[in-house]
């Protein structure tokens, strides 16, 4: 089932998977964004800054583990092998844009507005 994110600076977006369903509002001015995963460990302590090309489907790494940063692997499916039942598995968050844009990647992966940084990176210590 697709669900709309409707941005008006960055283009509407489709997700292509969901797992559970978060709102979150974000800074970029994102009305939401579908999607929920374990939070993983963090890549870099900034975000990166890309374009991303209309019509091209992404999938973001969630769990920190991907060597194709900030965009999934599949390194996800070996860590959630180890996660007990009942808790939040990894998963990436798939989507396709309907407009080019520049856009800032989280990659602390501790983002409210994952898959966009919101600053949250600036708190946190590289010991986390």
């Amino acid at each position: 089932m697709s669900s709309k994110i409707l941005n008006s600076k960055f283009g509407r977006c489709f997700l292509l998977n969901q797992i559970r369903t978060k709102t979150h509002p974000t800074p970029a001015k994102v009305e939401f964004i579908q999607g929920r995963s374990a939070i993983g460990k963090p890549a870099a302590f900034e975000p990166v800054r890309l374009v991303i090309e209309k019509g091209k489907s992404y999938s973001w790494c969630s769990c920190g583990a991907s060597k194709k940063q900030p965009f999934c692997d599949g390194s996800h499916r070996k860590l959630n092998e180890v996660i007990p039942e009942g808790q939040d598995k990894f998963a990436p968050l798939r989507f396709v844009c309907e407009e080019t844009r520049t856009v800032h990647f989280c990659m602390c992966k501790s983002s409210s507005n994952r898959p966009f940084c919101d600053g949250t990176h600036q708190r946190l210590t590289k010991s986390s």
